[in-house]
């Protein structure tokens, strides 16, 4: 790994965003720095060049510090064991962007190969890592670390998503991550649930069909009621266990209703249901990696609370789901 593609968390940098309260211990008090030691390991990506090379809108290069800042506030008691759980510090994404289209997707180009050293040396290290902030673009260099961290060639994937972000292969966007990562050979599986039926090219269905992957639309679920979301999940879930591949669990907060992201919509499910869904996954399957993508707090004016707390009670789910 290329040390001057992280910026560590230090001790100092967790304390920092502590605010003590006599009697009570905080989240942030039992959080480490680093990786050594931990069941699972929080990294930041503050970058939103794969939105804007997707045209979508800027923003979630504050979804790391929204969360940080909600998740280390909160109260460290006996629901998760926070001495588990590492801070190793954020990508460093100085230098990239573009004033074009395709500037932005060769920056997006670049930033995978930075994050993908940084993750998989979290996977060898045996810890999970919990990957937050960014666009989903950074789908593609997590399931590449999953792969290479691993030394497997196919890893699998969970998105809990509005899209498929299953786009031509274009250069490097938020929108095609996952068709990227099925080129390269190294998505074995791949199920979205909750995609919105509005946002599905036809054309862009075909190919996610023919590559033998699978969805669970929105509508299909919670309008036209053709199952409840929690056979639609368990069936998913099902599939993916008969793989027996490692599943990188993904959740775009455009799922999410009214949620300021990039692609932000009325429609879809509320934080707790989110929540539910994650901790299910995390309870029922090899989770190798959880990614939280696209949170964008400056699109609304009480956007740093609500993305802050919302990737907070994520995380919580997720940890504590995996620890059943």
């Amino acid at each position: 790994m290329d040390p001057l593609r992280l910026i560590p968390s230090s001790r100092t940098d967790l304390d920092a965003l502590v605010i003590r309260r006599a009697g009570e211990r905080k989240i942030g008090e039992s959080v480490h720095p680093g990786v050594a030691g931990s069941r699972f390991t929080l990294l930041g990506i503050p970058e939103d060049i794969g939105v804007r090379s997707n045209g979508g809108r800027p923003g979630a290069a504050g979804g790391w510090h929204a969360f940080l800042g909600a998740f280390l506030n909160e109260q460290d008691n006996d629901f998760i064991d926070c001495r588990t759980i590492g801070c190793l510090g954020t990508v460093d994404t100085a230098g990239l962007g573009g004033d074009t289209t395709e500037a932005l997707r060769r920056a997006v180009a670049e930033l995978d190969d930075r994050v993908e050293p940084i993750v998989r040396s979290v996977v060898e290290r045996g810890s999970v890592p919990i990957v937050v902030g960014g666009g989903h673009n950074n789908a593609l260099p997590i399931l590449r670390a999953v792969c290479h961290g691993r030394k497997i060639e196919r890893a699998a994937s969970l998105n809990i998503d509005s899209h498929l972000d299953f786009r031509a292969i274009e250069g490097r966007h938020s929108g095609n991550g996952f068709s990227y990562a099925h080129e390269e050979g190294i998505l074995g599986a791949y199920v979205v649930f909750g995609a919105h039926e509005g946002a599905l090219a036809a054309h862009r269905l075909v190919a996610f069909s023919d590559a033998g992957f699978s969805y669970a639309s929105f509508e299909s679920m919670c309008i036209r009621e053709s199952e409840s979301p929690s056979e639609a999940l368990g069936r998913l879930i099902a599939q993916l266990s008969g793989t027996g591949l490692p599943v990188v669990l993904e959740v775009d907060l455009d799922a999410i209703a009214d949620m300021p992201s990039s692609a932000s919509s009325p429609m879809g499910w509320r934080v707790s249901e989110v929540a539910a869904f994650v901790h299910r996954a995390a309870s029922r399957l090899s989770i190798a990696a959880f990614h939280l993508a696209e949170g964008a707090p400056s699109l609304a004016a009480d956007g740093e609370r609500r993305v802050g707390r919302a990737l907070a009670a994520l995380v919580r789910a997720f940890i504590g789901g995996s620890s059943r």
